[in-house]
């Protein structure tokens, strides 16, 4: 079995509460909800994953066309 991969910050077998939960979000596949400008029109209901957590609650996703955006989390549902 392999190692897992840790986040910068993190010391083997010394990961916290925030460390695990970011491993739980990320890479999950989410639809994007929000669609009350032009920008996010065009990405309202998309399939998207999230790649990266950041402050603030934002986030780096990933669209299914390859297209990257830092969003804002609020704007994420989960994929039924």
């Amino acid at each position: 079995m392999t190692e897992p991969e840790y986040k910068s910050g993190c010391h083997k077998g010394n990961l916290t509460f925030w460390d695990l939960v970011a491993n739980l979000i990320e890479g999950k596949i989410y639809i994007y909800s929000w669609g009350n400008n032009p920008k996010r029109a065009t990405m309202k209901g998309r399939k998207c994953r999230v790649l990266r957590r950041y402050k603030k609650n934002s986030a780096l996703v990933e669209f299914e066309n390859g297209q990257r955006e830092i969003i804002s989390r609020n704007a994420l549902r989960r994929k039924r």
